[in-house]
């Protein structure tokens, strides 16, 4: 878990309230399976759409891109990325389109897929891409650790296919939402914030973008953590998903740990000051324990730190030597 600055850890710990993103956050983006359906496409056409999809760090883009097979890429103008809606751009003089029915293709016969990535070559709609990505193996059980001490919500883009299975892992008292756009996602967590409570957002970094940044600590989960996600105060490497509860309960330990120091700290002083106003100390002594009192702050917050990272993370690795293991 890497975080943009000391101060997230306090944010962290006064967090009551958990919304994860779902679409790349709380399913597996690795084992997924993408489709394509509607007019076949040529190769050129292939490497049109594969070459847009390139230019995005989303993970339905990298999806596509890896689907599509790219070998080489094309050269893209005039890129833009809409939040929400889909990306744009001219490939060897096509304007290529690839997001929702009504950005990409304006209009569809037939029922539109909320859930599908549609795609458009210079105004006429070639049909979607589809992906169904399983949950992360992990969730149900770090949803079940969260429960017990976070209210939980899940906003997804997506259509309410999911909702059963997801009322099934989160229960009856967790709140679903679906077909939230970006600005649905940030005006539910200012609703939550406007209410008292103190948000953590988990997404993806980039259709959460403003969620992120609006919530008091945001979280981009990623399968690349050199991705740039400058929404977001802390990027959790999706290999380490699961232990997300467990990252909680230790910057809780941290907080508890630079009180107890404080507390140190103002009972050295007053047992010093008391021995200061009886005069029964010499300068001398009086100035090798003077430096003493940093000091122990010092190995006391390093030590208790370094001992709290133990306990947690060898419970969850189910290790007795954790020398090789970094907290």
């Amino acid at each position: 878990l890497y975080l943009k600055n000391a101060e997230v850890i306090e944010s962290l710990t006064r967090a009551d309230t958990i919304v994860f993103d779902k679409t790349g956050t709380i399913t597996e983006s690795s084992a997924s399976v993408m489709n394509f359906s509607g007019l076949s496409l040529t190769e050129t056409e292939r490497g049109l759409a594969g070459s847009l999809a390139l230019q995005s760090n989303h993970t339905l883009s990298r999806a596509i891109a890896a689907y599509l097979r790219m070998g080489k890429s094309l050269r893209v103008e005039h890129f833009c990325e809409f939040p929400g809606k889909g990306i744009s751009g001219e490939v060897n003089g096509f304007e290529v389109r690839l997001g929702s029915a009504e950005f990409a293709c304006a209009k569809v016969d037939g029922k539109v897929n909320a859930t599908c990535i549609y795609l458009s070559l210079n105004g006429v709609c070639k049909g979607y891409f589809s992906q169904t990505s399983p949950y992360r193996k992990s969730f149900p059980q770090l949803i079940l650790s969260l429960k017990k001490k976070y209210k939980l919500a899940v906003l997804s883009g997506d259509n309410p296919g999911e909702l059963s299975n997801l009322r099934q892992i989160l229960g009856a008292e967790s709140e679903l939402r679906f077909e939230q756009s970006p600005a649905d996602k940030l005006e539910y967590i200012k609703s939550l914030q406007s209410s008292g409570r103190h948000v953590i957002m988990v997404g993806d970094g980039l259709n959460d973008a403003g969620a992120l940044k609006q919530s008091d600590a945001g979280i981009a989960v990623s399968d690349d953590i050199n991705s740039f996600s400058p929404a977001c105060d802390a990027i959790l490497n999706s290999t380490h998903f699961s232990d997300l509860g467990l990252f909680l309960r230790f910057a809780k330990a941290g907080k508890k740990i630079i009180v107890a120091s404080f507390v140190i700290s103002i009972i050295y002083n007053i047992v010093g000051l008391s021995f200061a106003v009886q005069g029964s100390l010499s300068p001398v002594i009086a100035a090798i324990l003077m430096p003493l009192s940093s000091i122990s702050i010092l190995l006391f917050t390093t030590g208790a730190s370094t001992l709290a990272g133990k306990l947690f993370f060898r419970k969850r690795l189910g290790e007795t030597d954790m020398t090789h293991h970094a907290v």
